[in-house]
């Protein structure tokens, strides 16, 4: 048949295969026994001091010296007079001097406004009508019972005009004369009509110093009351700068300190402190500090925004290192000691930006300069001098 060779063949080459899958499977074992009876050496090998690496470090070393504080911040320039110009009294709003508007100048002693008083003038005028009559009366009782005094209070009639304030009383040497007056009125009548003299003076408001009107609240014809603001004023050449200064400087700061203002055009005054307040500002954690202007060369405004330069106190021995050479928020620092890192205990008299003022360390000592990463107590270390 002639399919037979074909299958001779075939089944020749499946005892081959077969035979090759056994081999291979047998070698494999083999080459796995042989692995689980090797012994592996896991023995760690100690490094010598040589194969060590020291971790550098940047370091300076300490050289104590005073500090001339210097203390930068940020003012404002107020007016030391400014006050807000109110009605005393009721009525229609009359004009002064000059318009009640913002930015008007003025000078002192001018009519600033005044309020209607047509009424209060009459009602005084009717009140020294009926003095008068008062006086006439009793006056002839004088003549009889007080002869010594009739000529001073006769002179003191006569001199009262309708369009005048009422002059000086008498003086009241007698007691049994005081007594007649009060008794028919002459007394609390003569009181009450200075003190409706003095209320009419309130009818027109003049300026107590030279300035200029910064607000205006109401116009000319309008109805005001007591109390009413009609104007805000300020006086231009009474002027003083309130600085915010931090906290930890304000210390610094004396009264009569020198101090430079500048503007952001380079323009430049000199000012002395002439207060500080012993206070918190709430919004800013600061303490103020007022500075005077003394020369007044350039123009300032009231408004404007100065940095000011305060000659503050000196400061003995103390070294400046960098901020981040603070260990966190603490004061502490890392110094170096016979190659040994120690971690050390300082006084942080003065913080400024980037920099730290700090006392407590003797100098010669070599204090690390920049911040580390995973430091240690007590490690060795090399170090680098600034």
């Amino acid at each position: 048949m002639k399919w037979r060779p074909y299958l001779l063949v075939f089944l020749f080459l499946l005892i081959l295969i077969v035979i090759g899958i056994a081999y291979y499977s047998g070698k494999s074992q083999g080459l796995a026994l042989e692995r689980e009876n090797v012994a592996v050496d896991t023995t760690i090998i100690p490094a010598t001091d040589t194969q060590v690496k020291l971790k550098f470090v940047n370091t300076e070393t300490v050289k104590l010296q005073t500090y001339a504080s210097e203390i930068e911040a940020l003012g404002r320039v107020n007016s030391t007079q400014a006050i807000s110009v109110m009605a005393e009294v009721q009525g229609i709003l009359l004009s002064g001097n000059l318009p009640l508007k913002k930015g008007t100048s003025f000078t002192k002693g001018q009519v600033l406004f005044g309020v209607n008083s047509n009424d209060a003038s009459l009602l005084i005028a009717a009140r020294k009508s009926n003095f008068l009559t008062l006086l006439a009366n009793i006056l002839p009782d004088i003549k009889v019972d007080y002869p010594n005094h009739y000529e001073v209070w006769n002179m003191f009639f006569d001199n009262i005009d309708m369009e005048r304030p009422l002059p000086p009383i008498p003086p009241l040497v007698s007691a049994k004369l005081k007594t007649l007056l009060a008794t028919r009125n002459v007394l609390s009548e003569y009181y009450s009509i200075r003190a409706d003299q003095v209320r009419l003076s309130k009818y027109t408001i003049t300026a107590p110093f030279s300035g200029t009107i910064v607000d205006a609240f109401t116009d000319v014809g309008a109805i005001v009351n007591p109390g009413s603001p009609v104007i805000n004023i300020i006086n231009n050449s009474a002027l003083e700068v309130e600085c915010q200064v931090k906290m930890d400087e304000a210390k610094l700061v004396k009264i009569g300190a020198k101090t430079i203002l500048t503007d952001d055009q380079d323009n430049s005054w000199l000012g002395k402190v002439r207060r500080k307040g012993q206070y918190l500002n709430p919004n800013t954690q600061s303490v103020p500090v007022f500075v005077e202007l003394v020369s007044t060369e350039n123009e300032v405004f009231n408004g404007m925004y100065l940095l000011s330069s305060i000659d503050g106190d000196s400061i003995p021995n103390v070294f400046e290192i960098p901020r981040s050479a603070l260990l966190g928020n603490s004061a502490e620092v890392y110094v170096v000691r016979d190659s040994i890192l120690i971690r050390q205990n300082v006084d942080v008299v003065l913080l400024r930006g980037e920099k730290a003022l700090i006392g407590g360390v003797d100098s010669g000592e070599a204090i690390v300069i920049e911040p580390l990463v995973n430091p240690k107590d007590n490690m060795k270390v090399a170090t680098i001098e600034k």
